[in-house]
């Protein structure tokens, strides 16, 4: 996944504001968050004895309160500045307030409000289209961003935040053509070169990646992602005892990823270690117990250890955490075939291919011959028959 979208700061300060003769609250850049929440509280203490306070003055607290990160505070303020003075300025500090609360709705509401007012206001255009990619309209997001870049192509990290909504759409050629931009204007970008590499990774381009993320590396070595995508890619490549190093150092520096254990199992089942493949899915697992592909995986390996008991059981969990895993349904099919099973797999071979899994023709033909029998099976039937399914990969 694209990773490590940031916002910038969306207050803005208006020049005649700052200027203005009146109450301000002056607040060096070094003080604390505590000393920014006393100045609003002396702010309202010493307004509170005038007979109204003006627009000007609200706003010039909600800037204060804003800053100190009590964006509650700062919205209720500009609520008020918005009634008597509804300009762009309280609009965009207002929407810039509800997005850093998680209010998106809100918070587009106002930057649309800006934007009546003031077209080509890039920030609000910015942070609407953060907003928008935030509740899943990437589409509208994209939009919202190439007009960023139309006014100002040299906005901070604009490539990088489009490039991220084009990744989360699905669109990595889109998303390779921001990420080396943003590569151009700042060439030492490590979460740019993370990011296209993981791209170049999703698009089937292991060597591309491979070097976009060793780049990553040298520029933040310490970046257990960076580590981890990077053995994704040498597996890729079928490098496995590299792949587990890079797990290995991801590890290392993070020792709770759960996908590193398991994309480490999955290099290990490759070359043959499958028990410490099964040592490492059942760390993944510990580490996120709702790791539906952690439990397939270690199922796949007991499957090719002869353990059908735990094969089942662990398809089993995967499909609880997840009921549309067609891979789970097929292999626990294949894994029942091998109990003696029929009726049970029968039913999973069907589902699995209900969910789009190819199921084996001559698998089924051998399932429907042998699922009569399955009602005398708990008295001895066994019916072996000789057709079996290969079961799907790890993943």
């Amino acid at each position: 996944m694209s990773r490590r979208l940031s916002l910038e700061p969306g207050l803005d300060y208006n020049e005649s504001m700052t200027s203005s003769p009146g109450l301000i609250v002056e607040v060096p850049a070094e003080r604390s968050k505590r000393t920014l929440l006393t100045a609003v509280c002396l702010c309202g203490v010493i307004l509170s004895g005038c007979s109204a306070e003006s627009p000007e003055q609200l706003h010039r607290r909600a800037l204060v309160a804003g800053t100190a990160g009590d964006y509650a505070g700062a919205t209720r303020l500009l609520d008020r500045v918005i009634e008597s003075a509804p300009t762009a300025e309280a609009y965009n500090n207002r929407g810039y307030c509800h997005l850093k609360s998680g209010r998106l709705d809100r918070a587009i509401a106002d930057y649309n409000k800006t934007l009546e007012l003031e077209p080509d206001r890039a920030k609000a255009l910015f942070h609407r289209g953060v907003a928008r990619q935030l509740r899943g309209d990437l589409e509208d997001a994209v939009k919202d961003f190439g007009r960023v870049i139309e006014l100002d192509p040299n906005y901070p990290q604009i490539r990088s935040t489009r490039a991220a909504a084009y990744a989360e759409m699905g669109d990595y050629g889109y998303a390779i053509i921001d990420y080396t931009r943003q590569i151009e204007s700042d060439p030492t970008d490590a979460d740019a070169y993370f990011n296209r590499g993981y791209c170049r990774l999703e698009m089937g381009e292991a060597a591309s990646a491979l070097a976009d993320l060793s780049r990553a590396i040298e520029l933040s070595p310490a970046d257990a992602e960076s580590h981890h995508a990077r053995g994704r890619a040498y597996a890729k490549l079928d490098q496995h005892d590299r792949a587990i190093r890079d797990f290995n150092k991801a590890l290392e520096i993070n020792p709770n990823l759960a996908g590193s254990y398991n994309n480490r199992g999955l290099s290990r089942q490759a070359i043959g270690e499958n028990d410490r493949a099964i040592a490492d899915f059942t760390e993944a697992v510990t580490a996120d117990p709702g790791y539906a592909r952690a439990y397939f995986n270690r199922g796949v390996t007991y499957g090719r250890l002869g353990d059908d008991d735990r094969a089942v059981a662990d398809f089993s969990r995967a499909i609880e955490i997840d009921p549309q895993y067609a891979k789970a349904y097929h292999n626990r099919a294949v894994a029942y075939f091998a109990k003696g099973e029929y009726a049970k797999s029968l039913e999973d071979a069907q589902r699995a291919k209900q969910l789009g899994s190819p199921i084996q023709q001559d698998f089924l033909d051998a399932l429907l011959a042998e699922a009569p029998s399955a009602a005398s099976q708990e008295e001895g039937s066994q019916g072996v028959t000789s057709v079996t399914a290969p079961p799907a990969a790890g993943e």
